[in-house]
């Protein structure tokens, strides 16, 4: 009795050791997940010549987001498209473009979302549904309203 109840035990021991070994296979073998980022964390402003529609680059003496009085770009900067960052804290950010004492400002609203991307990724906070509150510039166009890490489309286009 005691030869047969120790070779049961014997054989669940090796089936156990079997399944957990074949389990750390199959895990083992599983895809990697990609953590990388799927939306951006800044908006895209794209400043164009409202005849040529070509890029037009801007030398600004300072770019300052509001909300936070954070100096954003200094005169350094000259570029034709800026990638602006969205304040994770709100759902609207205000711009300030100062540029040879002209001053104008640039007022979006977002939704900003906490998403689970998988228990090995962790959160990633999601910018999305972005809207045009009030600008002092001219002529100003939303593109794109969503914020994608592979956009090739810039969010906003300022017309000059």
């Amino acid at each position: 009795m005691v030869y047969i109840w120790h070779t049961l035990r014997v054989t669940q021991l090796k089936i156990s050791v079997f399944v957990i070994a074949h389990s750390f296979l199959i895990f083992s073998c599983e895809e990697v997940k990609d953590c990388t980022p799927q939306t951006t964390d800044f908006i895209k402003v794209a400043f164009r010549d409202t005849i040529s529609n070509s890029l037009v680059p801007v030398v600004f003496d300072s770019i300052y987001e509001l909300n936070s009085g954070t100096l954003l770009f200094d005169f350094d900067d000259t570029l034709s498209i800026f990638e602006i960052p969205l304040n994770p804290e709100l759902s609207n950010s205000s711009y300030l473009f100062s540029e040879q004492g002209i001053v104008n400002t640039l007022d979006v609203s977002y939704r900003n979302l906490a998403s689970i991307i998988s228990v090995e990724c962790g959160v990633e906070l999601i910018f999305a549904e972005l809207s045009l509150d009030q600008t002092t510039f001219d002529s100003i166009r939303i593109i794109e309203t969503e914020f994608f890490s592979e956009l090739t489309e810039n969010n906003v286009e300022i017309y000059r």
